[in-house]
């Protein structure tokens, strides 16, 4: 935020200007600028004033809306080690829900996160979250190859698989989104990217497949990561 300095310059007084009337009170001269130098401070201070009030200073951007609570759940990562969604506070993440065997958009998705991670890369308290729909085949050892493809940074993003009726709790009520699986084995899942904030909030949907909506995400998530507790 910039701050605004004020100087004062002091000017010589002219030689010979006398500086009193004969009664001891200033000479009309001086008494004529009386009133200007006793409003300068104020005035100054008013103009500061009206710069922070009229945007010269950096303004405050509105908070994105919190649209829910993420459910804690443990899950497996791809090294092999358990941990639960509530290991997360602290950084803000972006989900997404995948699996390795999809044929539509989970390659797409796992694409554009891994561009971001690229363009995240100086926001330390960044994280990216790829959570399987299809845990039976996705164990962790098929998720780490899968991973590989995406050159995903195992401190940054991680993939994780676990206990398919949790999942698909999890996803229904904290990501609202739909998961199923049709009779002949078809997974069905929602396609949007959920952003959550350093205490497990969620604050945003991106669909995947619309640019401006990725260009979005990428600047709510940095909002997000500078975003101090109310």
């Amino acid at each position: 935020m910039m701050t605004a300095q004020t100087a004062t310059e002091e000017k010589p007084e002219p030689q010979g200007a006398p500086q009193h009337g004969v009664s001891g009170e200033p000479a009309p001269g001086i008494r004529r600028w009386l009133p200007v130098v006793v409003l300068l401070p104020a005035v100054g201070l008013f103009v500061l004033a009206m710069k922070v009030n009229l945007g010269f200073s950096k303004p405050v951007e509105p908070s994105l809306p919190v649209l829910g609570q993420v459910n804690d759940i443990e899950l497996t990562e791809r090294s092999g080690q358990k941990m639960h969604l509530k290991d997360l506070e602290g950084n803000v993440w972006i989900g997404a829900l995948v699996f390795t065997q999809c044929g539509g958009p989970c390659p797409t998705m796992c694409a554009q996160l891994a561009a971001l991670q690229q363009d995240l890369l100086a926001y330390d308290k960044m994280r990216f979250v790829c959570i399987s729909v299809d845990p039976e085949h996705d164990t962790p050892e098929v998720l780490a190859a899968y991973a590989r493809n995406y050159n995903a940074d195992p401190e940054r993003w991680l993939f994780l698989t676990g206990d398919r009726k949790e999942i698909t709790q999890m996803a229904r009520q904290s990501f609202l989104q739909a998961v199923d699986v049709l009779d002949d084995g078809t997974v069905l899942h929602g396609t949007r990217y959920v952003l959550i904030d350093r205490w497990g909030r969620l604050r945003g949907y991106y669909s995947y497949d619309d640019p401006e909506k990725m260009k979005q995400m990428a600047i709510d998530a940095v909002k997000l990561v500078r975003e101090r507790p109310r």
